[in-house]
């Protein structure tokens, strides 16, 4: 025989009068999964570009149709640093320190200049990330 309803004791709307969703705490705990994860694997930074794993790691959502515009580069025993596109609004995200913000370089194709601009940036991204892991003494 069926059974009618779940063992859901709450809504899953975020309300003033019940907890339901503590998004504060299902933040830490999504970041201390992937620090403990670099921990196990002794891996000391870890750049992240899919949407899925930035939005995991940060808590920062961003168009799926958009990938790698936004980025974040994890480094154990550092606070994220999160690679953002300029004009993004990221007022709504105040677990974010604003030291932790950094310009995202991205669309790297498709500039005039061809192949030469292209490889011109790839350079500077990649030495903005050697940069920062330098930064934080890896």
């Amino acid at each position: 025989m069926a059974r009618l309803g779940s063992k859901l004791l709450f809504g899953t709307d975020g309300v003033d009068w019940e907890e339901r969703i503590h998004f504060a705490r299902m933040r830490e705990e999504r970041l201390s999964r992937a620090r403990a994860a670099l921990k196990k694997h002794e891996i000391a930074a870890c750049l992240l570009c899919q949407p899925d794993n930035v939005r995991y790691v940060s808590g920062i959502a961003f168009p799926t149709f958009l990938p790698q515009l936004d980025y974040v580069l994890l480094c154990a025993g550092h606070e994220p640093i999160y690679y953002q596109r300029l004009g993004r609004s990221l007022k709504g995200c105040p677990w974010i320190k604003p030291e932790d913000f950094r310009l995202a370089l991205t669309k790297w194709r498709g500039y005039a200049g061809g192949q030469e601009v292209t490889w011109a940036l790839a350079k500077k991204f990649a030495a903005d990330i050697k940069s920062t892991l330098k930064e934080k003494g890896l």
